[in-house]
């Protein structure tokens, strides 16, 4: 295969607390059901999720991945999700993502 045709390593960083929904379960199956981008699954539990996140990263460090694609394991999303972010050929890419609950605002936070 020549490196225009290699496909990146993709790392999957969940991070979670105890239970995983069934809309999230359905949503990584068909993800991963498409069997094309993703080299490794990366677990981060725990009740803070910026420190999940950060343990995901630790278990595969920047040297063995391309790309991470994180999702929290209360969000549902469609099987083709990494082949929209990837197809943006930007260093970073988020998807957008709602409020659980009425009136289902967009996440957006200023930094």
């Amino acid at each position: 295969m020549s490196e225009a045709e290699k496909k990146p390593r993709v790392t999957l960083c969940v991070p979670h607390t105890e239970h995983m929904p069934s809309q999230f379960v359905h949503s990584l199956i068909g993800l991963l059901w498409r069997d094309y981008w993703l080299q490794q699954i990366s677990w981060g539990h725990g009740s803070d999720a910026a420190m999940a996140r950060n343990f995901c990263v630790e278990q595969m460090p920047p040297e063995t991945t391309d790309y991470y694609l994180f999702i929290d394991s209360d969000m549902g999303f469609p099987s083709d999700v990494l082949e929209k972010l990837l197809a943006c050929d930007k260093p970073i890419v988020s998807a957008l993502c709602f409020q659980k609950h009425d009136p289902y605002r967009p996440c957006v936070y200023r930094v």
